[in-house]
């Protein structure tokens, strides 16, 4: 979720937030019902607002489950947005407060979402020592009330486990218990004490002495320390030469394996189509959003795989690719679910007239289409100096494989990291 600024509630800040892919925005310090009215107007589609279509990058931040690879239409988009993100207005100020319920019933508002310091400054009782005034309580109360009301959420900010505990119980729903910068500073303390040891006072001398008199020092030298202390034991456990190491297929490992091998494997029983199939998409799914090798995955690979290791059962082979996954660059074209874009969101959801001649015969040949490689856009054709090597912009930017400085060389760069990866 986006927090966009103070006072930023204009129709560019909020479209903007939400064209870059967020799963929703939260407006801080609103005050009135109007302001609330120009959130949803900006941020929802109709019939609840006004907002309008104009970026192909939200699509990408809501990939189905099913295939990790695949993402919804711009039509699904616009069709799902307005219920799936999430728009929230912070309950902060006075005059906020005075018409919370009067918000909380505006269509389109998901989450009154309460800053206890903020609201308590604003009302003339400001949180001190985790002690909250009564007023500041009843106006914690009154917007959890108007949320319940108007069927919305109630959220707030809690500074500790114990205090989210306390206003679940008052009825708020979603309770933020910590952030970042507090989560790392416990983990430091937390892993630094333990590895003192409270009695170990040679240490406890030996460390003021050296950082005395400098509070920046003591806190870099902790912050240094502690992560030394956290760092270790993660990178130990890392295989940082390769994070992503090929599991065995059922049983059968296929790292650098042949086709051949493949073949025996499929006559003996050891492995199906299908079942290799899987491993890679698989595969893609967890190494893909780092290399960027695959920008689709055709989506009817399962009944492709079934029906050849159906054809096997039988006793038809059609040949030594018959049940091999294969991957094909993006402009080489398809006749199926797929598209065939040359890496060119312009060309998304286009539909070739039929397969190329080198299609027809791996069809025919038994293999499975596995997917379409990543490319440079339009095969390099874009551009003559100066533009990113491996870079589309329908699959992003294609990483090397062994050395990611490095750029990715030539156009079909997708399916060599694809081979390699």
């Amino acid at each position: 979720m986006a927090q966009v600024e103070q006072g930023s509630a204009e129709v560019d800040v909020l479209i903007g937030a939400l064209d870059s892919g967020a799963h929703g925005i939260m407006v801080p310090l609103l005050k009135t019902v109007a302001e609330a009215e120009a959130v949803v107007k900006a941020a929802k589609f109709p019939s609840l607002g006004q907002r309008g279509w104009g970026s192909p990058f939200p699509v990408y931040g809501f990939p189905r489950s099913v295939n990790p690879l695949v993402y919804p239409s711009s039509a699904e988009y616009m069709q799902n947005a307005n219920s799936s993100l999430v728009t929230a207005i912070q309950i902060e100020t006075k005059e906020a407060l005075d018409v919370v319920d009067e918000l909380a019933v505006i269509p389109g508002i998901d989450v009154l979402f309460v800053g206890p310091f903020d609201l308590g400054s604003n009302l003339g009782f400001p949180s001190v020592g985790g002690e909250q005034h009564p007023r500041l309580r009843a106006a914690l109360e009154k917007v959890v009330r108007a949320a319940r009301s108007a069927g919305k959420v109630a959220g707030v900010f809690a500074v500790s486990v114990e205090e989210g505990r306390g206003y679940l119980k008052m009825g708020f729903q979603m309770v933020s218990v910590a952030t970042d910068v507090s989560c790392l500073a416990s983990g430091l303390s937390d892993a630094l004490a333990k590895t003192i040891g409270t009695g170990d006072q040679h240490f406890n001398q030996a460390s003021f002495g050296l950082l005395k008199g400098s509070p920046s020092r003591t806190l870099a030298m902790l912050i240094l320390l502690g992560l030394g202390l956290l760092l270790v034991p993660a990178l130990a456990a890392v295989n940082l030469t390769n994070p992503f190491p090929l599991l065995p297929c059922n049983g059968v490992e296929i790292k650098d394996i042949s086709v051949h091998s493949l073949q025996e494997h499929f006559s003996s029983g050891r492995l199906t189509s299908f079942q290799l199939t899987q491993c890679y998409v698989d595969r893609i799914a967890l190494t893909n959003p780092y290399l960027r090798h695959v920008i689709e995955i055709n989506p009817d690979w399962q009944s492709i795989a079934k029906s050849l290791d159906d054809e096997r059962a039988q006793g038809i082979v059609r040949g030594p690719l018959h049940g091999i996954p294969v991957l094909t660059k993006d402009n080489i074209a398809t006749l199926d679910k797929q598209s065939t874009t040359d890496g060119n969101l312009a060309l998304l959801g286009s539909q070739v007239p039929d397969d190329a001649f080198i299609i027809k015969r791996l069809r025919a040949a038994g293999v499975v289409l596995l997917g379409h490689a990543n490319e440079s856009e339009d095969a390099d054709h874009r551009a003559v100096i100066d533009f990113a090597e491996g870079w589309s912009d329908r699959g992003g930017q294609c990483r090397n494989v062994w050395n990611g400085t490095q750029q990715t060389a030539g156009s079909s760069t997708g399916s060599a990291q694809a081979v390699a990866g």
